[in-house]
């Protein structure tokens, strides 16, 4: 009971701690708006939503893998090995599974609700309802949690490859920020994070291209059920005790 408790207590100050880095990160992008120097309107919200916290390459590429990666590090602590064996190992791995899904959500939901929140006091109601802006949020929302997950199995999936070592997060992190400088070494779009980059088709032309978001949702389900199915498949024939391959 001691250690469930100490476990829920733990999620609870990361959440907080990424609530406060999302809270500056959002208020630090935004002073010129905060201290009324630029008034959002229809015609330049796409400047606030593409180019500055809800940025698809800066943001969401680079910012977010590397905050997600060491929150995932400190929520992700190694159980002793009685717990797995007392779980058993195919137990405990969908158990690690089911809370990969639960900490993207939560993830998510605090970023978010971050930018409706603050957006919500420094815009006028009247300029986020007419660019449905909150309709955007939730399809945005959607594709987060499916990119986090996504990330999350990455994780999962190189910690059991790694032999649980500790900087298993760093590395992780590091891998997703390397693939979004490609756009900028190689000017390729085919990274996962250019799937959430649907901001300019939706406040600038009013379109949204309803397949291609389908499409690029199921293309991270996918390759995130690969790599939780790899994971799985490394760490039952880990041996738990020696911390050896059998």
């Amino acid at each position: 009971m001691k250690g469930y408790k100490k476990k829920i207590k733990n999620w609870c100050m990361v959440c907080i701690m990424v609530l406060v880095t999302f809270s500056i990160l959002w208020v630090g992008m935004n002073l010129s708006m905060i201290f009324g120097r630029f008034e959002i309107s229809v015609d330049n919200i796409i400047d606030v939503i593409d180019e500055k916290y809800n940025n698809c390459i800066k943001m969401a590429g680079m910012i977010i893998p590397v905050i997600y990666s060491v929150s995932f590090g400190y929520i992700f602590v190694i159980d002793k090995n009685y717990v797995i064996l007392r779980y058993g190992r195919n137990r405990y791995g969908k158990k690690e599974t089911k809370k990969v899904c639960i900490f993207s959500i939560l993830f998510a939901a605090i970023y978010i609700c971050t930018d409706v929140m603050l957006m919500s006091i420094f815009v006028r109601h009247s300029v986020l309802t007419d660019t449905s802006y909150y309709l955007y949020i939730i399809l945005r929302f959607i594709m987060m949690v499916s990119y986090l997950s996504m990330i999350g199995m990455t994780l999962l999936f190189l910690r059991n490859v790694m032999m649980f070592l500790d900087i298993y997060f760093i590395i992780g992190g590091m891998i997703y920020v390397f693939l979004t400088l490609l756009y900028y070494i190689i000017g390729t779009v085919n990274i996962p994070v250019m799937c959430m980059a649907f901001a300019d088709e939706w406040f600038t032309r009013h379109k949204f291209d309803g397949l291609s978001y389908i499409i690029n949702i199921a293309k991270m389900f996918l390759t995130s059920l690969i790599l939780m199915y790899l994971g799985q498949i490394t760490f039952m024939k880990r041996d738990i005790i020696g911390n050896e391959e059998v």
